[in-house]
């Protein structure tokens, strides 16, 4: 501290006391300070959190419009309205969406990456996240995005019902028919390489059992919805009494006889246990004196 002199004598003069200077007195002589370290851990973990963002905006890319556009110098036509696509949501085949896409929006006249920026408009879901993680610099063309995005969900493809598993899929007990036949057509739709009409008839009167596969499977030139009118028109008639259901007939049989069984087989264990017994005893046993 600083002396200043009063005659002969001398008296230190006392600083203005605050809490940096205490805390940079203690700092020097080595002393601990709580103080101190609160304030450097608060910033370092205010640096830590501006890096830790600095770094997740840059793995999602930059924000300036050219960026995040993958076309900024097309425009859209003068008057042109944007088609309602139908929206592909990461389920399904991945060509036949782009095939629908197509057809919607027809050959483009004006510009050939309009189909490029109008894609965005047929995703949603997963799909739509999808899209949006893609880089401008990748996607130059549709040849680049079409490619890009089969490669993404061909996978769906590989997962789709067969023939075979098309064949054994039946119908519920707590199905009607017309609510089994959309089911199954829906399953039939995803099979690969598609099925004419005429497969997709002679495959679903597969799926039926007796008695019903009796009364379709001579209706393979028939239509799709011909054959579910045939076969709730049966149930009608069964309903009503004019059909007799023969196999529904022979299984209340078989219950009914399995019935019968059930009630016979202790009467004839007890006649075996009485049979047994007088055998043990013999014809002729007397007892013992």
């Amino acid at each position: 501290m600083p002396l200043e002199p009063q005659g002969p004598h001398y008296y230190s003069i006392a600083e203005p006391f605050n809490m940096d200077t205490a805390t940079q007195a203690k700092a020097e002589a080595g002393e601990p300070s709580a103080s101190m370290d609160k304030n450097l851990l608060k910033r370092l973990d205010r640096f830590e959190e501006f890096i830790r963002k600095s770094q997740g905006l840059n793995k999602q890319g930059g924000l300036d419009y050219n960026e995040l556009c993958l076309f900024p110098d097309m425009q859209l036509p003068m008057g042109f309205k944007t088609p309602k696509f139908s929206k592909y949501d990461g389920m399904g085949n991945p060509k036949m969406h782009l095939r629908m896409f197509a057809n919607k929006l027809g050959k483009p006249i004006d510009d050939e990456n309009l189909p490029v920026h109008l894609f965005l408009e047929s995703l949603e879901g997963d799909a739509l996240d999808w899209y949006s993680n893609l880089k401008p610099e990748d996607m130059r063309t549709w040849m680049d995005l079409s490619t890009t995005f089969v490669r993404q969900y061909e996978y769906n493809c590989e997962l789709a019902p067969t023939r075979t598993t098309l064949e054994g899929t039946k119908r519920k007990p707590s199905e009607d028919h017309k609510t089994y036949a959309k089911r199954w057509r829906k399953l039939a739709a995803k099979v690969e390489p598609p099925m004419t009409e005429d497969e997709i008839v002679r495959t679903f009167i597969k799926t039926h059992d007796p008695p019903y596969f009796e009364e379709i499977f001579r209706m393979t030139g028939c239509s799709f919805a011909a054959i579910i009118n045939k076969l709730e028109e049966y149930d009608e008639y069964v309903k009503a009494g004019k059909i007799v259901n023969v196999s529904a007939l022979k299984s209340q049989l078989d219950a009914l006889q399995g019935q019968s069984n059930n009630r016979r087989e202790p009467q004839r264990k007890k006649k075996e246990e009485e049979t047994t017994f007088v055998w043990d005893q013999g014809p002729f046993s007397r007892p013992r004196s």
